[in-house]
């Protein structure tokens, strides 16, 4: 799937939001309100974040799946 300028703009910091639930490191508090945060933020509804968590964020020490362009990583 390809995404515009616009849609990247809000889907980027929410992938990377995601994937840090999967990096493999003790979570803190601070970190959880952040990955909350981002999420209300970007604006999408609770379907949509867990279409992009369950499409986009690779659950795997990875991080994220390659559909985000380099240039946005």
């Amino acid at each position: 799937m390809h995404f515009n300028e616009a849609e990247l703009a809000i889907r980027v910091p929410v992938w990377h939001a995601l994937a840090e639930l999967f990096i493999g490191r003790n979570l803190q508090n601070y970190d959880y309100r952040w990955i909350a945060q981002v999420i209300k933020n970007c604006g999408s509804n609770r379907e949509e974040i867990f279409t992009i968590l369950d499409q986009y964020v690779d659950k795997r020490p990875t991080m994220i799946k390659r559909v985000i362009p380099h240039a946005y990583c």
